[in-house]
């Protein structure tokens, strides 16, 4: 009897220690295509929201920037990161792609400018969806951190912006 339990937990223990060494991390990355993303896109940019109301800001709510967005690699065909960089705001946007057909977007203390608002130290994450049929990209990110006017609003306002492109 002893012997059929012994032999039994060993077995089991064997078992599970097959099932937990096959179930960790594999350290091999794979890449992403980045062919959906890559290209020249024709749209606008608006400034969707704010948490509160700003008399400087709400001015430029909801208005249509029209932007032409140029997204390429950025020089590592390896890393699932391409650059999209925007005319209307003059700066560039880190887009970590989690597949062919979305991304993370991320702005990292950036100098943006939205018709008379001048914004420095801008910080923004969200997220970005391409659909491969209609070749059409959204981009939506909310401010983290920012100032406008001197003064640091960005993170008390977050301002929320809207992206809407086609692929030409």
């Amino acid at each position: 009897m002893k012997k059929s339990i012994l032999l039994t937990f060993v077995l089991a223990a064997g078992f599970v220690a097959t099932f937990l060494t096959g179930c960790g991390e594999d350290n091999t990355s794979s890449t992403i295509k980045t062919d959906n993303y890559v290209g020249t896109y024709y749209g606008y940019f608006t400034l969707e929201s704010l948490a509160f109301s700003n008399a400087a800001l709400d001015t430029v709510i909801g208005k249509e920037l029209l932007d032409t967005l140029t997204i390429s690699e950025n020089g590592n065909a390896t890393d699932n990161i391409v650059t999209a960089t925007s005319k209307v705001l003059n700066t560039t946007i880190d887009l970590t792609l989690t597949s062919e057909t979305a991304a993370k977007l991320a702005i990292t203390n950036k100098s943006i400018q939205i018709e008379t608002v001048s914004a420095t130290g801008v910080t923004a994450s969200g997220t970005t969806a391409y659909n491969t049929g209609t070749k059409f990209l959204t981009l939506n990110a909310t401010a983290t951190a920012g100032n406008v006017f001197g003064l640091p609003l960005l993170g008390l306002a977050k301002p929320v912006l809207g992206g809407y492109f086609t692929k030409q």
